[in-house]
């Protein structure tokens, strides 16, 4: 079973990215403002929301040279049901807000728990890959956070995931 759609609001896209089918695909209509809340239920201890069902195999975002902001007060992650899962973002801007906790890690847009695939995208804060025993690429990816405080543009953790990137720039330059 596959779901494909074309989104034009959070409501529609959050609907999406939340079906209990096989394959979820989506196309950005529009600039969209998702509350991560819409998600669903963060997951216990480790801030995650986790998208599709059990049997999800993959998730694509085609952001169609828009922006998806994601909004939380809290430092949340993407993830999916199916920790096998292929997760596909591409083709536009990525950002997130809400959150004023001020730590360090803050501003993420942080990617949890199955192999992720992002090409063409440019992320307007710092990224956590936090994908242990999986893997992720990037290619053709722009990072920048121009917060003028201690953080850093791409942060993976160290423990047995695998990162491929190419032809990936961070920009930290401050506002």
């Amino acid at each position: 079973v596959t779901f494909g759609a074309k989104v034009a609001t959070a409501e529609t896209l959050a609907t999406a990215l939340t079906a209990n089918v096989e394959n979820i695909a989506v196309i950005l209509a529009n600039n969209i403002d998702l509350p991560i809340t819409s998600l669903g239920t963060m997951t216990g201890g480790s801030g995650e929301y986790k998208l599709g069902g059990e049997n999800t195999k993959n998730i694509t975002i085609d952001l169609n040279g828009k922006k998806l902001n994601i909004t939380t007060t809290y430092w949340s992650a993407l993830g999916a049901k199916n920790n096998d899962a292929l997760f596909t973002i591409k083709n536009g801007t990525m950002t997130s807000t809400g959150n004023s906790a001020g730590t360090w890690n803050a501003w993420d847009i942080r990617l949890s728990n199955c192999n992720y695939a992002i090409e063409d995208v440019t992320f307007e804060k710092a990224v956590a890959l936090d994908n242990v025993g999986k893997s992720t690429t990037m290619k053709n990816v722009i990072i920048t956070d121009t917060h003028n405080t201690d953080t850093y543009g791409l942060w993976i953790t160290a423990e047995g995931q695998t990162v491929t990137l190419e032809n990936v720039t961070m920009d930290m330059t401050p506002a």
